[in-house]
């Protein structure tokens, strides 16, 4: 695995282990709008979302567990957490993905 830092905006690349020989990229943003929500995602909970922005808070591990978005920007992983992050206003990492 291959971890870089490049770009402000562009956190790290990670070569996947994959005979496809894909690049893994962690970008982050404070543009929240960019992003979409997906009907076919649970409802969002409240309180779960109230209870994240606690726990980022008093330790913001949001670049370690990026959002997974498609190439559209829809939410396949993370809506909770991109809510929490932009009541908070700090970046939200996130990572597209080509298989989604």
């Amino acid at each position: 695995m291959m971890l870089k830092v490049s770009q402000p905006q562009q956190w790290f690349t990670a070569k996947k282990d994959t005979s496809a020989d894909e690049t893994l990229v962690v970008s982050s943003t404070t543009d929240y709008g960019r992003f979409r929500f997906d009907p076919v995602n649970r409802p969002v909970d409240r309180k779960h979302v109230e209870e994240l922005i606690v726990a980022i808070k008093a330790k913001n591990l949001l670049r370690e567990f990026p959002i997974v978005v498609d190439r559209d920007f829809s939410i396949v992983d993370g809506q909770h957490r991109l809510l929490a992050a932009q009541f908070i206003s700090c970046p939200i990492f996130y990572i597209i993905s080509k298989e989604m």
